[in-house]
């Protein structure tokens, strides 16, 4: 997509601006390298409230967001805007619905964060596992020895619970599995009359942030 960009604004005098809403950051080198050769600029935006993002919105080619809103109020202001992308996984900060009437494509980055948060949630089962944390509060306090007041059953003998079977829920499953006895899996869509109880070492939930979960 950016190469086919390239090339039509290459033909182009005019300068396309992106402009990036709130930047997490404050060195945008790797960014802007990126756009060497190119009729592109990158724009970073400060913006405290709605009238912000539509001022700013109006000159903009394309908008990227993290945590910025792009509601119905800023759509309706996107007189040159061709994209907008969530620079993460979910996208529901964006008007999706305005956005397609008015021919503005909406992408996002589904990839984003998916091994590194999974093998997070690997380290945290491990940790509540071997109990490194009650391990390190007593080194810390001058307690030594083998001999412990609780019992660290073999993982292998241990059933863990995977709430949500999107892409880290099942990057998660398929790296934690083959530690574990059994890995039972919940989808979201299951109502809960088909909702059973299961004991389990640990669970992780891998749900979007909605008012249901």
């Amino acid at each position: 997509m950016l190469a086919v960009r390239r090339q039509r604004v290459m033909g182009d005098e005019k300068t396309m601006k992106i402009f990036y809403l709130d930047p997490q950051y404050p060195n945008l080198s790797v960014e802007n390298e990126v756009l060497v050769g190119t009729n592109i600029e990158l724009v970073p935006c400060s913006v405290k409230n709605e009238d912000d993002v539509i001022r700013v919105a109006k000159a903009a080619d394309a908008l990227l967001t993290v945590n910025v809103p792009v509601n119905a109020s800023v759509v309706a202001r996107l007189d040159h805007c061709k994209v907008v992308v969530r620079l993460g996984v979910g996208f529901d900060i964006i008007d999706v619905e305005n956005c397609k009437k008015r021919g503005i494509l909406v992408c996002n980055v589904p990839d984003y964060g998916t091994e590194e948060v999974a093998n997070h949630a690997i380290a945290l089962c491990f940790a509540v596992h071997r109990r490194i944390l009650s391990y390190d509060r007593k080194v810390r306090n001058g307690e030594w020895g083998y001999e412990l007041p609780w019992q660290i059953p073999r993982l292998s003998a241990l059933r863990a619970g995977v709430f949500g079977l999107g892409r880290i829920g099942t990057s998660f499953a398929k790296r934690f599995q083959p530690f574990v006895r059994d890995l039972p899996v919940l989808v979201l869509q299951l109502p809960n009359r088909f909702l059973k109880p299961v004991t389990s070492l640990a669970c992780t939930c891998h749900f979007p942030r909605k008012t249901i979960t």
